[in-house]
């Protein structure tokens, strides 16, 4: 899924949140069967103590099928002022550093208010843990029509 099609789709929740001290965008989808890592992420952060092999293959809606050689098991990520483990297939994502599915939603018992973006979690101590998503960041800057014309006609490309 990409950052537009989520933001138009109302049925998915995004946020950073931290995995080894590094912020990630985040999606929740309850869509997802599983639970994914950008395969930049995992080159990026030192997870090898967490990294086994799978023998997984990913069906996309279009009918093709990939490979998921890698798994990264048990990784912590802090997220509203607590630490919640995830098993994280490494796929090559574009738009988010992780998507977190169904199978991360279900253990953590989530509750997810997609009106008011917010969602609940239950810790593994039991306790609640509550969080409000961010609307998905777009790509584009909006500028007025009057800056756009001063800038055509500075020479600029529009």
């Amino acid at each position: 899924m990409t950052k537009n099609e989520a933001s138009n789709s109302g049925i998915v929740i995004t946020t950073t949140l931290f995995l080894n001290e590094q912020p990630l965008y985040a999606l929740f989808d309850a869509g997802a069967m599983h639970s994914y890592m950008s395969t930049s992420v995992a080159s990026r952060l030192e997870l090898l103590s967490h990294k086994v092999h799978v023998d997984l293959s990913i069906g996309l809606p279009l009918g093709e099928t990939i490979a998921c050689p890698h798994m990264y098991k048990n990784c912590p990520l802090f997220i509203g002022g607590e630490i919640l483990m995830a098993d994280l297939i490494q796929f090559d994502l574009s738009d988010f550093d992780l998507i977190l599915g169904i199978d991360w939603l279900s253990v953590h018992q989530a509750k997810i208010d997609y009106g008011n973006q917010m969602v609940s979690l239950v810790s593994r101590h039991g306790g609640k843990v509550y969080f409000k998503g961010e609307h998905c960041k777009s790509n584009f800057r909006v500028i007025s029509i009057m800056k756009a014309q001063s800038l055509l006609k500075k020479g600029c490309m529009g």
